[in-house]
């Protein structure tokens, strides 16, 4: 049986997010080893860190209000590519396709 942290019903605190994000650039914000961030983040597994890391925590990630531009466009990308949604996420800068998808 899972423990709640391996279960992902763990909020993530604002300790968590710093050191999370100071392990992240200490091994390289490029291609972390998630495995290796995970095991010094001790209650968080590999998909949890490099999840929180992609979706909330890196740098260039826009948190405001969707501009009509942006739903425009993923509107007229949705209908192109379908629910590909990291192909749509590389037209938006700074969305996530997390964000799209939740958007849409």
């Amino acid at each position: 049986m899972l423990d709640s942290a391996e279960s992902g019903s763990v909020k993530w605190s604002v300790e968590d997010d710093t050191k999370l994000t100071k392990l992240v650039e200490g091994y390289g914000t490029t291609k972390p080893k998630w495995g290796q961030v995970a095991n010094d983040m001790e209650d968080r597994s590999a998909k949890q860190c490099r999840e929180r890391w992609l979706n909330q925590l890196r740098p260039g990630i826009k948190k405001g209000n969707w501009t009509k531009e942006e739903d425009a466009m993923i509107r007229t990308l949705q209908k192109q590519w379908g629910s590909r949604w990291s192909k749509i996420a590389s037209c938006l800068v700074g969305r996530t396709d997390n964000d799209i998808k939740n958007r849409w």
